[in-house]
């Protein structure tokens, strides 16, 4: 049926645009960097990347995974952790959310970011596993979190 092609090229012209758009994205970013990026340029996009983890497809959330991996790496060693804490305690949540993912695949990308995340605020992390970790099917990614930041 002429409607299921249709339907067909258009789904995967929405799921090939979004991949490309999250890999031309961490590009950017890694290509600017901090000279580019202030902790508010990247405050109005981390809200998106987010939403993407909620995508049907696997390989554009493993995507938005690395783009969250630069989008740590940005913020700055000055990084002022009580005036942006209610952006962390958002990225926290909602990317803890994704650490109990059906899909082992993703787990692990989000444990990376979460690595690469936490070293923002370590202890503010570990609180958020503490306060989550009975909730997932497992608890091995927030056991290894908490090892991770073992100091909180």
């Amino acid at each position: 049926d002429e409607r299921c092609l249709c339907f067909t090229k258009q789904w995967y012209q929405r799921r090939v645009r979004g991949l490309v758009c999250c890999n031309c994205f961490n590009f950017v970013l890694q290509t600017g960097g901090q000279e580019c990026f202030s902790p508010d340029d990247l405050h109005k996009v981390y809200i998106e990347l987010l939403k993407r983890l909620d995508d049907s497809s696997d390989e554009l959330r493993v995507a938005v995974t690395a783009t969250l991996k630069t989008f740590f790496s940005l913020l700055p060693s000055d990084y002022n952790r009580e005036l942006y804490k209610a952006h962390l305690q958002a990225l926290y949540r909602g990317l803890l959310i994704h650490l109990d993912d059906p899909n082992q695949a993703i787990q692990e990308a989000v444990y990376g970011v979460l690595v690469e995340g936490g070293r923002i605020w370590p202890a503010y992390l570990c609180e958020h596993v503490e306060s989550v970790k009975h909730k997932h099917r497992s608890s091995l990614y927030c056991d290894k979190l908490l090892a991770v930041f073992r100091d909180c």
